[in-house]
């Protein structure tokens, strides 16, 4: 049975003129003959940007447009807040799958349905060295470029007790005085009834504690059995992000599905593979 699936681009900026030759790479997934992709992000900014990315589109390409309060890409940790809310997963119920496609990321060839076919839960590229304290024990999920399967995801958020996404709002991490407020009134009685219902609170703390989010669904997904992660194997042929050479080197030299943050880890390796990208 095929399976459904919505690209996401986040947007929080007026995009440059590198993020959208990015974005054109999605032309690339010629084997869809419909494929449908969202730009999500506040919604005056992606009205604004619409045009550029439709411009640069094939036809067989579908361009939507969700909007989301635009306190959720003002920073890392309030988008990190955004993509561990039910909200976000919720808005895309109709579809089996999305893929997150960052605006640094890059679709290298067009084998998008043999991960589709394959069961995962979520797929990221490798993580080869724990970098922060977090990364411990996990050796794959890089959430800018990931495919996540949408029912899963939802079914996780909603086994736990959750803080309505309207107090989140008001939650200011960098603001002292506002951030014990939030966690007297807010957070700690919130904390003490999910343990009197026997419910988790794991999304939370990992919100309250900003952490990356791919971090936080990469070990939510690995200590649960009804969910899978990716094998590294298949997260070598899916993406490459950090140690992009030795990611090639352990993926008998060959170049995988898509790439991450190119630009940011090696970008000569990526300009010797992909001679496109010297132009």
């Amino acid at each position: 049975m095929s399976q459904s699936l919505i690209i996401i681009v986040p947007v929080y900026k007026e995009l440059s003129n590198s993020e959208i030759q990015s974005i054109r790479s999605l032309n690339k997934l010629r084997s869809q003959s419909k494929l449908e992709v969202c730009l999500v992000g506040p919604d005056l900014l992606i009205q604004q940007q619409y045009d550029r990315v439709l411009l640069v589109l094939d036809e067989f390409i579908t361009l939507k447009t969700v909007s989301f309060y635009y306190g959720y890409f003002k920073d890392v940790v309030s988008y990190n807040r955004l993509l561990l809310s039910c909200e976000f997963y919720e808005r895309f119920r109709s579809y089996d799958y999305m893929l997150i496609f960052q605006t640094d990321a890059l679709i290298i060839n067009d084998s998008l349905i043999d991960f589709l076919s394959n069961g995962y839960t979520y797929i990221g590229a490798p993580w080869l060295e724990a970098d922060v304290p977090e990364k411990e024990g996990l050796s794959v999920g890089n959430g800018g470029f990931s495919l996540r399967h949408i029912p899963s995801f939802v079914r996780a958020m909603k086994s736990e007790l959750t803080i309505s996404d309207f107090f989140w709002k008001m939650y200011d991490p960098t603001n002292h005085w506002k951030r014990r407020l939030f966690r007297v009134l807010i957070y700690f009685p919130a904390q003490i009834w999910s343990r009197i219902r026997g419910r988790t609170f794991y999304f939370e703390e990992a919100k309250y504690n900003w952490m990356n989010e791919d971090v936080v669904w990469s070990r939510y997904i690995q200590e649960h059995k009804e969910f899978r992660l990716s094998t590294l194997e298949d997260a070598l042929l899916f993406s490459f992000e950090t140690m992009p050479r030795e990611c090639y080197r352990l993926n008998n030299n060959q170049l995988p599905f898509g790439c991450h943050a190119y630009e940011k880890y090696d970008f000569s390796f990526w300009k010797t593979h992909i001679p496109s990208l010297n132009s």
